[in-house]
């Protein structure tokens, strides 16, 4: 009788064992699981596993660990469902696409802001759909002006008014400016080709904008009114080299400094008319307000006399260093057919380095008194900038 009690005794912590060492591999196979909900399941079932085994060992531990981390996974799913409906937020341009971010949004009830976000999501819905209505109305408005005017026989000026309202009205705001403007004062033409005007101007101000918030290096991008290249990216912030040197333009035959002495970037006419004179010309204040400090305070490189040091770390427009120069050489191949200035001494103390129009680096130098092109290179700060194009919005 005692044999057959051992007996039933082994085999329950046989099958404990068993269901235990099972329950074991539940809990750890998460690894091998990509989908959250899986991951979930799986630490649910491990440890009702575990309640099962009972005393056995450390089940009872394992079971609550299992609850803890399947708890642990939802957090990490609704935060992976949170960044994921943020973008889709971010990158929608239609109702279609506020309606999903919509949905995702609805899925995670009260987590962080959730529901503050889906709100949003829904007035931005609202105003897509408003103005989308807005230009039905207006399209058939025009279309019913213009079979009103036809039929009376008016001339046709009226149709070209019509048709610069619907061009307005799609934002095609160039277009319906040309259009009011060769109206000659017809009713509120010349008002409505002002609003067009400013109109189409803070809609290339936001696309260029956007193009910046994506630019990457190599990337060309307009800032002002010149076209860049960007050279590096760190988050919001994107170093720029001006990209096309015209002729006619400011940068075309330059000296890097007016005194035959010898050269220091920091002394320079060169840097005290692009910090001064130029600074103020080419670039608005609400460009300016998005320049931040080009160099962090030391320039000196192989090559420059010594305590040649910048002093110059407030900058918001510089030139390259020859050291920087050779950094950025894949991306500076491409800007060719101009000799351009670049801030280091050469081998004589009156001559400064330059990139020669083929692409090189001339460490021999030339005459800083000579005339020679300007890259300028400045700092821009996305976030700047996107916060004072909205202020100009409102």
């Amino acid at each position: 009788m005692a044999d057959n009690k051992n007996s039933a005794n082994i085999l329950v912590c046989e099958s404990q064992e068993i269901l235990y060492a099972k329950a074991v591999k539940k809990m750890t196979a998460d690894r091998l699981i990509v989908q959250y909900a899986f991951k979930i399941e799986n630490y649910l079932t491990a440890a009702a596993m575990f309640d099962e085994v009972g005393d056995y060992q450390d089940a009872k531990q394992l079971a609550e660990k299992c609850r803890e981390l399947a708890e642990q996974t939802r957090s990490e799913q609704k935060k992976d469902l949170y960044q994921k409906a943020l973008e889709l937020k971010g990158r929608a341009e239609g109702e279609s696409d506020y309606e999903k971010a919509i949905a995702v949004f609805g899925e995670l009830g009260a987590y962080e802001e959730a529901q503050k976000e889906k709100a949003d999501c829904e007035k931005r819905k609202a105003d897509c759909g408003r103005r989308r209505k807005t230009r039905q109305l207006i399209i058939i408005a025009v279309l019913l002006l213009c079979l009103a005017l036809v039929g009376a026989g008016y001339s046709i000026g009226f149709f070209r008014y019509a048709m610069g309202v619907c061009y307005a009205g799609m934002e095609y705001y160039e277009k319906a400016e040309k259009i009011f403007e060769d109206l000659d004062g017809l009713l509120d033409s010349q008002e409505r080709a002002l609003d067009c005007a400013k109109q189409a101007l803070l809609l290339k101000e936001e696309e260029e904008t956007q193009a910046l918030r994506k630019a990457k290096a190599g990337n060309s991008v307009v800032f002002g009114s010149d076209k860049w290249k960007v050279l590096e990216r760190q988050g919001d912030q994107l170093l720029l080299i001006l990209e096309q040197v015209d002729t006619d333009g400011h940068f075309y035959q330059v000296s890097y400094q007016e005194a035959p002495q010898a050269v220091n970037w920091a002394e320079s006419s060169l840097r005290a008319w692009l910090n001064g004179e130029l600074l103020e010309t080419i670039f608005d204040e609400e460009d300016r307000g998005a320049l931040l400090p080009v160099n962090g305070g030391e320039t000196k490189t192989e090559g420059q006399a010594a305590g040649n040091v910048d002093e110059t770390g407030g900058d918001c427009v510089s030139i390259l260093t020859v050291k920087q120069a050779g950094e950025y050489q894949k991306i500076l191949h491409s800007l060719t057919g101009r000799d351009y200035w670049l801030q280091d001494q050469g081998q004589e103390e009156t001559a400064a380095a330059f990139v020669s129009a083929s692409g090189d680096v001339m460490m021999e130098g030339y005459s800083a008194q000579a005339q020679l092109s300007v890259r300028p290179v400045i700092l821009v700060d996305c976030t700047k900038l996107e916060a004072e194009n909205k202020e100009e919005e409102e």
